[in-house]
């Protein structure tokens, strides 16, 4: 990934929704900053979407269904229990910006291959395979590898280094690496 300091703090922003109080809002804040990074990086590469294409690229993995149901009966515990469930609060924090992070700068890279805005399904489909595969925790990344792993950008502010440094224990690079492949996949498929 190219370090780039809008994306990190809008990663940084989004990691942190978890925390918001309130039932739903998170997820509607959470769906509002990733929409506006992914706006971003369309605009940066002169690619526009239509609504629909930018809601199925920045929807979450579960139908909304089933997050309503597990939000209903998730919030009251996670409320009963805070200081228990702390530890978790804060993976779920750190995990979420990386997805963040992640989807943003795979998007980037379907749109520097020209394979967006035509394709959003198939790359939306990719995206999540390749998220799903070679992506983990952050948190448990960190306690497998036993200490800070390696490439970390130096230049930026520290929120840039930590989200960067955070992308790479959880083998962030191997799913980025697995989205291009899948992606040239499709592309030579296509042609």
């Amino acid at each position: 990934m190219k370090p780039n300091q809008s994306l990190a703090a809008k990663a940084f922003a989004i990691g942190l929704t978890p925390i918001i109080p309130l039932p739903f809002l998170d997820e509607l804040v959470r769906t509002w900053l990733l929409r506006r990074g992914v706006r971003e990086v369309a605009a940066e590469h002169d690619v526009v979407f239509t609504d629909k294409a930018l809601k199925r690229l920045t929807s979450g993995r579960q139908g909304c269904l089933i997050g309503c149901i597990i939000g209903v009966v998730w919030w009251p515990i996670r409320k009963l229990f805070r200081t228990m469930f702390y530890f978790l609060t804060i993976k779920e924090c750190l995990d979420t910006m990386v997805e963040g992070a992640l989807r943003i700068e795979m998007i980037r890279r379907a749109c520097e291959s020209g394979v967006l805005p035509a394709e959003v399904e198939l790359v939306r489909d990719a995206m999540f395979q390749a998220l799903k595969e070679d992506m983990g925790s952050p948190v448990t990344g960190i306690i497998r590898h036993r200490g800070a792993p390696g490439a970390i950008p130096l230049e930026g502010e520290w929120s840039v280094r930590c989200v960067y440094w955070l992308v790479d224990a959880s083998g962030g690079g191997a799913a980025c690496d697995a989205f291009s492949e899948r992606l040239a996949a499709l592309t030579s498929a296509e042609e």
